[in-house]
C-alpha cells in the first residue's frame, strides 16, 4: 500500500497502453500477474491562443501548500516585489515560508535565507497587505490569515536582504478571506476586510507606518455575526460602466462591500446607511441575492479572487465551485454590481478538472485580461477571457473590461497537481512568470506567459 500511496501517473500526450506486473512470493514459490491500461489523452480542446511554457521546476523535501506574491492586487501584473512558497514542515502543523528567485538563465531558487520564516499555523491563507499607507518605505508585505489561531498577521521587509518581520498580529475570528480596499474614502489608508468563516466580516485600517516604524491600527470593526463569508470584495466601481448613478464619493466612508455566504449560497450586499466618519458610520442591513450556480447539486466554494481595472479598483469577483469530482460538476461564478448598485452575475462551466484556484491575469500579452481557473486533477487550466465593456461607448483601450459576458472555456497546460497559483510576474530579464504550486510533486513551476 506504501507503494500504492507514491505512485503518480506519468503525464501523458497522446493515449499510450501501460503494463503494470505484479510479483508475489512467498520465499519458495513465486507468481506473476500483469494487466494492460490503456491511458487516454485527456488534454482538452478548443486550447487558448497561447500555450505557456514551462521555463522550470524547483523540487521541495515537504508538500508545497501555497505560492503568493507581496502587495498582488487585481489586474496590476508589475505589483509584485517579491515571490514566496509556503511548504508544509514536517510536524504537518507550521509552515515555512521562503523567497524564491529567478537567475538571469531563468533557474528558480530560494534567495535571501534570512526571510526564511516558520510560523504560520495550518490551516493558513495568504493576502495582500498594502495595509501600512506608506507602503513606498517597505520592500515587501504581506498578510497571513490564520484560521486554527482566528488571527491576522502582517509581515514586513525593509530591504530585499533583510528578514520578514512579524509587525501586526490582530485576534480575528476564523479568517479565511481578504480584500484591500484601493480606491480612497476620505482619509483612508488602503483598509483590507477581512472575512471571517462564522463571524461575519472585519474592516481594518492602519496609519502610516514611515521608514521602518511600525502600523497602529486606529480603525477595527466588525459587521455581521454568525455569517461564513470565505469570499468578500468591496464594490469598489460597477462590473459594467464607469461609476455609480447618484453616488456622492465625499459622503462615503464606508465602500459597498459584496460577500458570499458560503452556509447559504447568498450574496450579501452590504450599503452605508449612516453617513459619518470611517468610525460611526453604519452599514443598513444587508441586501441578499440567491447565488446562481445553475445546478440542484450541492457544491463547494472553493477560491476567489478580485476582478480588477488597470486602475486596481474593485469591479467585481469570481469565484469558483466543485462537487468534487473529476468528471463532475463545477462553476465559475462571476459577482459584481451595476451602475444602480444592484447585483449582477454570469455562471460558466466545464467538464473535466477539480478547480483549486482562480486568477486573473493576461496570458498574451494582449491587454485583454483572462480569468483562469487553475485544476489539481487535469493539466489543463480553464481560460475565460473578457471582452471590452459595452456600456461604455467607445470602449477605453487601456482597461474597461465587462467581463460579462466571458468568452471560453479554452484550456492551457499547466501539468497536473496544480493547488496554487499567482498571476504572471512582469519580469525584468525575460517573460512573464506564471507560477504553479504542486503539493503532491512537491514542486513549483514557472511557466512563460505574455507571448
Amino acid at each position: 500500500m506504501e507503494v500504492l500511496a507514491e505512485l503518480r501517473v506519468p503525464e501523458l500526450n497522446e493515449t499510450s497502453v501501460a503494463t503494470f506486473e505484479v510479483t508475489v512470493s512467498d520465499g519458495t514459490n513465486e507468481s506473476k500477474q500483469s494487466l494492460d491500461i490503456t491511458f487516454t489523452d485527456i488534454h482538452q480542446e478548443p486550447r487558448f491562443d497561447a500555450e505557456p511554457a514551462l521555463l522550470d521546476t524547483l523540487s521541495f523535501d515537504d508538500p508545497v501548500e501555497a505560492v503568493f506574491v507581496d502587495n498582488r492586487i487585481s489586474f496590476s501584473m508589475s505589483g509584485a516585489n517579491a515571490a514566496f512558497v509556503a511548504t508544509e514542515l514536517p510536524t504537518g502543523e507550521k509552515l515555512r515560508i521562503q523567497q524564491l528567485g529567478l537567475s538571469p538563465a531563468d533557474e528558480l531558487g530560494i534567495v535571501n535565507p534570512a526571510s526564511i520564516l516558520e510560523d504560520p499555523t495550518k490551516p493558513a491563507s495568504f493576502a495582500s497587505a498594502h495595509v501600512m499607507g506608506a507602503s513606498q518605505y517597505y520592500w515587501s508585505s504581506f498578510a497571513v490569515l490564520e484560521e486554527a489561531t482566528n488571527r491576522l498577521k502582517v509581515f514586513v521587509q525593509y530591504d530585499a536582504e533583510e528578514t520578514l518581520e512579524n509587525v501586526l498580529s490582530l485576534p480575528v475570528k476564523s479568517p479565511c478571506a481578504s480584500y484591500r480596499i484601493t480606491k480612497p474614502f476620505n482619509n483612508w489608508n488602503g483598509p483590507m476586510l477581512i472575512g471571517s468563516r462564522e463571524g461575519g466580516f472585519s474592516l481594518i485600517d492602519t496609519k502610516n507606518g514611515y521608514q521602518g516604524s511600525p502600523p497602529e491600527v486606529p480603525l477595527y470593526r466588525t459587521f455581521g455575526t454568525v455569517e461564513s463569508f470565505c469570499a468578500i470584495y468591496a464594490a469598489e466601481n460597477p462590473l459594467q460602466g464607469q461609476t455609480y448613478n447618484s453616488y456622492d464619493p465625499t459622503m462615503i466612508t464606508l465602500p459597498d462591500v459584496v460577500a458570499l455566504n458560503s452556509d447559504t449560497n447568498e450574496i450579501y450586499h452590504y450599503k452605508q446607511s449612516v453617513y459619518a466618519d470611517p468610525y460611526t458610520s453604519e452599514y443598513g442591513a444587508p441586501e441578499i441575492t440567491e447565488l446562481d450556480l445553475q445546478t440542484s447539486e450541492s457544491l463547494q466554494l472553493v477560491a476567489s479572487t478580485r476582478i480588477g481595472r488597470f486602475s486596481d479598483f474593485g469591479t467585481g469577483m469570481a469565484l469558483v465551485f466543485t462537487d468534487g469530482k473529476h468528471n463532475g460538476t463545477h462553476r465559475l461564478v462571476i459577482i459584481g454590481t451595476n451602475v444602480n448598485r444592484e447585483i449582477i452575475q454570469g455562471t460558466y462551466n466545464w467538464s473535466k478538472g477539480v478547480p483549486a484556484d482562480v486568477l486573473l491575469d493576461d496570458l498574451n500579452g494582449d491587454n485583454f485580461p483572462e480569468i483562469v481557473v487553475i485544476t489539481e486533477t487535469s493539466p489543463d487550466a480553464v481560460v475565460f477571457t473578457a471582452q471590452p465593456d459595452a456600456a461604455i461607448i467607445p470602449p477605453e483601450p487601456n482597461g474597461q473590461w465587462g467581463f460579462l459576458p466571458l468568452l471560453g472555456p479554452s484550456y492551457i497546460d499547466i501539468g497536473l497537481g496544480a493547488v496554487s497559483a499567482v498571476p504572471s510576474i512582469r519580469n525584468a530579464l525575460g517573460p512573464d512568470l506564471l507560477l504553479i504550486a504542486d503539493k503532491e510533486g512537491k514542486e513549483i513551476r514557472a511557466y512563460a506567459t505574455g507571448n
